[in-house]
């Protein structure tokens, strides 16, 4: 997953890199380093990020 593919889909689900690292367990530095590409961002991770993806634009939240 590359810094841009991170930053597309956090902001798709608006959550930030503190909010990810909270909930995959990680501390904020390494998920910093993601955001940057100083560290690839751990299989796990990804596959987690891209199914979260796939349900948020098959059953988006509704809109005011």
């Amino acid at each position: 997953m590359t810094p841009a593919r991170l930053a597309y889909i956090l902001a798709l689900l608006g959550m930030t890199e503190r909010g990810l690292a909270r909930h995959v367990g990680w501390s904020p530095g390494a998920v910093r380093n993601w955001a940057t590409g100083k560290a690839a961002v751990p299989a796990r991770v990804a596959a987690w990020l891209e199914r979260h993806e796939g349900y948020w634009l098959r059953d988006p939240p509704p809109r005011r």
